[in-house]
């Protein structure tokens, strides 16, 4: 039986079949909100704060599916634009874009409430932004006159809902994967929110960020190797008793969640430890000691957990290939990178300076994470557009050549610089890289010179 059409208004009602939609969708949103709280009980609470102003969203929407049998187009068109900003942006006040569902089954630890928490409300989103577009499709329909006397508006308005929700679904299941150069995560603590807690005696044991981790790809040996420093800076030991790792799952389009790997213990095969006392069993680091763990591995790592007895330091080393484009030493985007070919040419130098401006006696090839370092030419002809790249020790690029903000040579004396990379806010991870020149002609870039330099965790 269908809503009777508004007399003389030409724009029909939702049929049976769209009511019995609405208010299963209100239904399904509604236990999505509870789900958290029914599995996990009142330890989901603090979890609700992430996610603010999106529940209260949610939970009205929900009231509005299941109470609403007329069409709102103004209101429908303004819950859709609330719904887009859940679904594709991050806002403090709302939290983790529901876009990131890839990102919450591959980090997902299944043993640990994180699923059970974040999932729900992750799939509520989407279902606030689908329900949002079905109910504007329909009003948008309803004033068609064809589209309100057609004997099927119940079965086309369950096809348009299905193919809103596989393409909302899917959508965050076929984002690239990309394993970085460099981390991606940061340290947290066994059973708490984001951000490190203190431990009695009012500070972390190891001190772990961003710089302090890196990868790297043999090509050759097929091996990655990821690296890790931490530095113990209690006055007591501090012991690392677990290293845990999340793996990619195997390849297929449906398999999205990520397999949990013990490495350690034992402690020993395929694990390379310095400044600490290894056993069997653990590690001990020293008071003020760095530990500087090694770990070697045929597959990617999607995330290196070090477990110490109190806390859990969990580095990422994966980002999304669409939210972490090539960057240039100025921060710009310029493009996808040209084809670049190898041409040294012996005349051509390549000088790394530390600070500004530029003089022999800046000139060096060894800095801190996140100390600024400005690359100079010389040997280029006057007029030859030029710029600078760096790679890592297997020859994957680290900062690409941004094509957007190439310079020209001014002078073609003396040196000549352009770019500033490793900066405080964007730091190199310690390890071995390559600064590359490149210059470019007929939109092709030609690697002339380099300068090998050398990374280490600051200060």
């Amino acid at each position: 039986m269908e809503v009777k059409t508004k007399a003389g208004s030409g724009i029909g009602g939702p049929s049976k079949i769209e009511i019995y939609i609405r208010k299963v969708l209100g239904i399904l949103l509604i236990l999505l909100i509870l789900a958290p709280l029914v599995f996990i009980g009142l330890s989901a609470l603090p979890i609700f704060g992430v996610f603010l102003l999106s529940l209260p969203i949610a939970i009205a929407t929900g009231i509005y599916l299941l109470k609403s049998k007329g069409r709102h187009l103004v209101l429908d068109a303004f819950l859709a634009l609330l719904g887009a900003l859940m679904y594709f942006y991050f806002i403090p006040l709302i939290g983790i874009p529901a876009v990131m569902l890839k990102g919450f089954l591959l980090a997902a630890d299944w043993s640990e409430m994180f699923p059970m928490a974040f999932l729900p409300l992750t799939a509520s989103k989407i279902l606030v932004f689908g329900a949002a577009v079905f109910l504007l499709i329909g009003d948008i329909l309803a004033r068609s006159r064809a589209f309100v006397r057609s004997s099927r508006r119940g079965p086309i308005s369950a096809v348009i809902l299905l193919s809103i929700f596989v393409v909302l679904f899917g959508a965050p299941f076929l984002r690239p994967v990309v394993f970085s150069g460099s981390p991606q995560g940061t340290a947290t603590t066994i059973g708490s929110g984001p951000g490190p807690s203190p431990v009695p005696g009012g500070s972390m044991p190891f001190s772990i960020s961003f710089e302090d981790a890196s990868v790297s790809f043999d090509s050759e040996d097929d091996l990655w190797t990821y690296q890790i420093a931490a530095r113990n800076q209690l006055s007591e030991d501090a012991e690392i008793v677990e290293i845990v790792a999340l793996k990619p799952p195997s390849e297929g389009l449906f398999n999205i969640v990520s397999e949990k790997r013990r490495l350690a213990p034992p402690f020993g095969e395929g694990i390379e430890v310095t400044g600490g006392n290894e056993t069997s069993e653990k590690i001990i680091v020293k008071p003020g000691s760095t530990l500087t763990i090694r770990i070697f591995s045929k597959d990617p790592l999607l995330s290196i957990s070090l477990v110490e007895k109190r806390t859990r330091y969990d580095i990422g080393f994966w980002s999304f290939a669409d939210e972490y484009p090539p960057t240039s030493p100025a921060g710009g985007q310029g493009g996808p990178e040209p084809e670049i070919v190898e041409a040294l040419d012996p005349s051509v130098k390549v000088f790394l300076a530390g600070a500004v401006p530029p003089t022999p006696e800046t000139f060096k090839t060894n800095f801190a994470a996140g100390e600024p370092i400005y690359p100079q030419e010389q040997g280029l002809a006057k007029g030859i557009k030029y710029g600078f790249r760096i790679v890592g020790t297997a020859g994957e690029v680290i900062v690409s050549l941004d094509l957007g903000h190439l310079e020209e040579v001014r002078g073609g004396a003396g040196a000549e610089g352009y770019g500033t990379f490793n900066p405080e806010e964007l730091p190199l991870p310690p390890g071995s890289y390559r600064m590359e020149l490149i210059k470019v002609e007929d939109g092709k870039g030609i690697m002339v010179a380099y300068e090998n330099f050398s990374v280490y965790s600051g200060p």
